[in-house]
């Protein structure tokens, strides 16, 4: 009687639960394509778990079923539901012993199977091959009114001389120290302090008063640094302290300063030289010293090709364009959506493959949230740690952030500013050399909403090339016609026909492609 209410009852009511966490399933699975792909990890989780153990025991229930077959022959009557029969006990025979192993084998083989297929099955849109870009060529020299400071190591006639202002002081003078990109830099030591600058000096050359001048270095240091102008006006040398508190840097970091020349007639020409000192105990180098008059313009006009969060037509059909073109880009991701296998994003080896064609990796956040509603510490956990999980899986060091939404306030650049070298937000315009901000790197953002067509993006090239300033374009997704973004007529998604009319129109004229940590590694040599 129990068996029968059993048999009636229980099972129709545990095959209807199955059917219906199948469907729950099936809906949460097309919730999270669509809507919600935070979803997508732990229902691709739950869902390749429960088909592992299906297809175990299905196979399970084959091989028990031929094995029964072949025993009994026709004698064997089969009863629904298939696997609740009252079980009775077998001697322990080597059949029944091969049964049970054979079984298990079945199981654990398509366990073993399943997960080596999800951790090595990728969709590749590329066959694999390395540095599909091309190298920017070299950039036109740069004027500049300091001398190398090389040539104090190389024994040549050198116009670099120590210079201390103030008497007691102890210092020590090399100029055959590393330096940031060449062999050597000038450095001070000052071991007793008393009074003064002390510094490396170089003959005053002609300037304007007046006029708008640049400096910028790449230095180190163990304490707070000053950078000093000397000048002569009237047969008088005076010294004029222009920053007073540059901050210590335990690594090469850039300085930059433009400032107004002093002079009590302008236009005069007065004889200036500016320099990096100390002021106080501790250690300077520096290195790559520019200081020329400044100008709206840099060298030469560049651009540069950027995507945001890392969506999977960036991979599919971004790329190939781009290797098309021998255009490089700087793809900014989020780690989360990487790592976890979020629905619509690359998968982790996409991303090394993007590695291996030579574009650059920079930060997105972790989830992509709004920095500025977010409390101080989980603002670091969203910029610390994704810088961790990107360098770390993907071998690569993270130099260049972008915040979500392209806003972040003073607070969270506080935070920013010690992990990375720039920030892109999305202020509309053109980088000038002028008011160049590396914390602030403008772009003009693909949205068909804000009118962007290709007429629009041909016009901002052609004011880049005109201006000599660094344009800077900010994708989405890269959708084509049947793929999810392209049919929801997403505003952000710009389509593969329309990046290629942009990518060939780049390559057509006169301006430089560049990835952003490119683009700010030549900058950095003009502000």
């Amino acid at each position: 009687m129990i068996r029968k209410f059993v048999s009636r009852y229980f099972f129709r009511v545990y095959y209807g639960l199955i059917i219906i966490f199948c469907v729950l399933f099936l809906v949460g699975k097309l919730i999270s394509l669509y809507y919600i792909p935070e979803w997508s990890p732990a229902i691709s989780l739950l869902s390749a778990g429960l088909a592992i153990v299906a297809t175990g025991k299905i196979l399970l229930k084959g091989f028990n079923l031929k094995v029964a077959e072949r025993r009994y022959s026709r004698k064997l009557i089969v009863l629904p539901p298939l696997h609740f029969e009252i079980r009775r006990r077998h001697p322990l025979t080597f059949q029944r012993i091969f049964v049970n192993a054979a079984s298990f084998a079945l199981v654990m083989t398509s366990l073993i199977g399943g997960v080596w297929y999800v951790g090595s099955h990728v969709l590749s849109a590329m066959a694999a091959q390395q540095y599909c870009i091309a190298q920017p060529s070299p950039m036109p020299l740069v004027s500049n009114d300091i001398p190398d400071p090389g040539l104090e190591a190389q024994n040549s006639p050198t116009p670099w001389q120590q210079m201390d202002t103030g008497k007691g002081n102890t210092a020590q003078f090399s100029s055959t120290v590393q330096g940031f990109q060449s062999k050597h830099a000038l450095e001070i030591t000052v071991s007793k302090y008393t009074s003064g600058f002390i510094g490396w000096a170089y003959p005053p050359k002609p300037g304007v008063a007046g006029e708008t001048y640049q400096y910028a270095d790449w230095y180190q240091a163990t304490v707070p640094t000053r950078l000093l102008l000397e000048y002569t006006e009237n047969g008088i040398t005076s010294y004029k302290t222009l920053d007073g508190d540059i901050s210590p840097s335990a690594g090469w970091r850039h300085y930059s300063l433009s400032f107004d020349l002093p002079g009590s007639v302008v236009a005069d020409s007065i004889p200036i030289s500016i320099m990096h000192v100390l002021a106080q105990e501790g250690q300077l180098s520096t290195d790559d010293m520019i200081f020329h008059l400044q100008t709206d313009a840099f060298v030469r006009p560049l651009i540069s090709i950027t995507f945001d969060d890392g969506f999977r037509g960036q991979y599919e059909n971004a790329l190939p364009l781009l290797c098309k073109y021998h255009i490089p880009a700087t793809f900014y991701i989020v780690s989360d959506y990487i790592l976890k296998g979020y629905a619509d994003y690359m998968l982790p080896n996409m991303v090394s493959g993007l590695v291996q064609h030579g574009m650059e990796i920079g930060d997105h956040t972790v989830d992509h949230r709004d920095l500025n509603s977010l409390f101080p510490s989980q603002v670091s956990r969203e910029i610390e740690q994704s810088k961790t999980d990107i360098e770390h899986h993907f071998g690569v060091h993270v130099l260049d952030f972008a915040p979500p939404y392209g806003d972040a306030n003073d607070r969270v650049m506080q935070q920013v500013r010690p992990l990375y070298q720039s920030s892109r937000s999305t202020d509309v315009g053109l980088n000038t050399a002028s008011s160049f901000d590396t914390y602030n790197i403008m772009c003009v953002t693909i949205d068909t909403q804000e009118g962007t067509s290709l007429g629009n993006i041909e016009n901002w090239i052609d004011q880049a090339i005109s201006a000599k300033a660094w344009l800077v374009l900010a994708f989405h997704q890269v959708d084509g016609p049947g793929q999810k973004f392209y049919d929801n007529s997403d505003p952000y998604n710009a389509s593969p026909d329309f990046l290629e009319k942009i990518l060939s129109y780049v390559a057509t004229q006169r301006i430089q492609p560049v990835t952003i940590n490119q683009g700010l590694s030549e900058v950095y040599q003009q502000i």
